[in-house]
């Protein structure tokens, strides 16, 4: 398993774009259509990217290298980019100034209680 993305683009593409990216670094990545996320107007079909990259050194590399692919299509540009929670690829650094926070306080260990007296209302 590789960096997992999805870029989805403004537009549908046409197979001669697909070489294009495919050459421009999109090798790999499984090519669909799709409805434009947003919903606004649900006959709007869009070219969507999605990418499993494992050739790539880091996460960065992955979609820096997917971004400059779309760059070389004219009038071609990112609507939505997404990727799930994935590891960077890097051990942990014993050093990172977090990896020793102390534990949380407990919660809900105190009650409040309201000691003020009503005020007096009468005239």
């Amino acid at each position: 398993m590789g960096y997992q993305f999805t870029l989805t683009l403004n537009r549908t593409i046409s197979e001669d774009e697909s070489a294009v990216l495919q050459e421009a670094g999109c090798v790999g990545a499984s090519i669909s259509t799709v409805p434009y996320p947003t919903g606004a107007d649900p006959d709007l079909i869009v070219t969507q990217f999605d990418f499993d990259d494992t050739a790539s050194p880091t996460l960065e590399a992955a979609i820096t290298q997917a971004l400059e692919a779309v760059r070389a299509v004219p009038d071609l540009s990112v609507a939505t980019f997404s990727a799930p929670a994935q590891p960077n690829g890097m051990p942990p650094d014993e050093d990172d100034e977090w990896s020793d926070l102390d534990a949380l306080p407990a919660i809900g260990t105190a009650q409040a209680t309201d000691t003020a007296e009503p005020a007096d209302t009468a005239e």
